[in-house]
């Protein structure tokens, strides 16, 4: 069949657009390969917001087609009896690819992205930020990228959001005395930790702060359907209901009451959690209460904390990433680099994490390793981290962290 040449930006997610800056803070004609006689046809519509590509061979049809005002895209082949499509409603943000040649069929495979986000593939800027306001963390959704940001003249900080199609950062919330810790998402609401103790919660959409509790300087944050879970400056992991109750409850005392949070995550059944400071040490409790279980205890500091259904994955001051199962075991290190590993997430397949530039202090990368260990590869190098945290969130189909300049969003991750 001869090739159909198409100009890059109207195969969508087919190739790749290239990135840009798609939120600041403000607001190709045909040419078929082959000698056989071919009718080609390119026409646009600048007005009306149409593009089509089609051609005519020996009975065989190929035709590209994009309506913008209606948002719809679509690719199809017909020939010999065979017909490919691939579609594309950037209305209803449903993207479909299917295959059916003579009896056979493969079956088709559908991404829900944003609606309204623009149908493109690389590195973009979800949000820039005003000058000296770095995040201390991010948290995604299905919808929107929330972040913690902090004044550079008053030592105030607010929970900011904004599309993950990029835009206008909002605030969440007014001004907090103090710097704000990493922000954590349930269906409705953002939680949130300060520097001078309250641990706080807002509706997602906007709107007036309740304080959950006085907490002693709490650190890293948790939250399940109907408790949050944070760590003290004195080594006490707390849990405490969401609502409904005046005070927290106790879970456990790790290393003698002088640990240091690293992070801290939920599941089902459990809480778990590194630590550092006179032992390092992964931990977990039954959500409750009830007896501490030591999962390891790594040689270098451990640093950021994720799971999946099965193990518990962290990072060490050494530019580990470990992995260690859920019901105890020995641990394996799935990947080892330069620099100090940081913040991490996982999804099904992947691990994603934060590594410190061990040369200047100043820059990150962005790596990912498979579930089960293999090569690591560099999404992104030389990030502006110098005043940002290291701090990085995945959805379905990308993968975002802050930087000094910003937030920044990579699809496909």
């Amino acid at each position: 069949m001869p090739t159909l040449w198409i100009p890059s930006c109207l195969t969508l997610a087919l190739v790749s657009c290239g990135g840009k800056v798609i939120g600041d803070g403000n607001g190709d004609a045909g040419h078929p390969d082959g000698s056989a006689t071919v009718e080609t046809s390119v026409s646009t519509d600048g007005r009306g917001s149409t593009t089509s590509v089609s051609m005519d061979e020996g009975g065989s049809t190929t035709s590209v087609s994009m309506d913008e005002g209606g948002s719809t895209t679509s690719v199809s082949m017909d020939e010999g009896g065979s017909t490919t499509s691939v579609s594309m409603d950037e209305g209803g943000s449903t993207t479909s690819v299917s295959l059916e040649g003579g009896n056979s069929e493969t079956s088709t495979t559908e991404v829900t992205a944003p609606a309204g986000c623009p149908a493109e593939a690389g590195l973009i800027t979800v949000t820039v930020f005003a000058p000296g306001a770095p995040t201390s963390g991010i948290a995604v959704d299905d919808t929107d990228v929330y972040w913690s940001g902090e004044s550079p003249t008053n030592q105030s900080g607010s929970i900011w959001r904004s599309s993950k199609c990029g835009g206008t950062g909002t605030k969440v919330t007014s001004d907090s005395v103090g710097s704000l810790g990493a922000p954590v998402l349930d269906s409705t609401y953002v939680y949130w930790t300060s520097r001078f103790g309250p641990v706080m919660k807002a509706p997602k959409s906007g709107g007036t702060a309740v304080t959950l509790s006085n907490g002693n300087e709490p650190g890293p944050l948790a939250v399940d359907a109907t408790n949050f879970y944070y760590g003290g400056n004195n080594g006490r992991l707390y849990e405490m209901p969401i609502v409904g109750a005046p005070k927290a409850t106790l879970l456990t005392n790790v290393n003698h009451g002088v640990a240091v949070f690293g992070g801290i995550a939920v599941d089902a059944t459990a809480v778990y959690w590194t630590a550092s400071n006179y032992g390092n040490v992964v931990g977990k409790i039954p959500t409750g209460g009830g007896t501490p279980v030591a999962l390891a205890n790594p040689l270098s500091e451990p640093q950021g904390i994720a799971l999946d259904a099965t193990n518990v994955y962290f990072t060490t001051e050494a530019g580990e990433v470990v992995s260690v199962p859920k019901s105890g075991g020995a641990s394996v290190t799935l990947a080892s680099t330069p620099g100090t590993a940081l913040a991490i997430a996982v999804d099904g397949a992947n691990i994603y994490w934060i590594a410190s530039e061990p040369t200047d202090g100043a820059t990150s990368s962005v790596l990912k390793v498979p579930v089960g260990g293999g090569s690591v590869t560099t999404l992104a190098s030389m990030q502006p981290t110098a005043d940002a945290p290291l701090s990085v969130a995945v959805d379905e189909t990308s993968v975002y962290w802050a930087t000094s300049n910003g937030v920044m969003k990579l699809t496909p991750k």
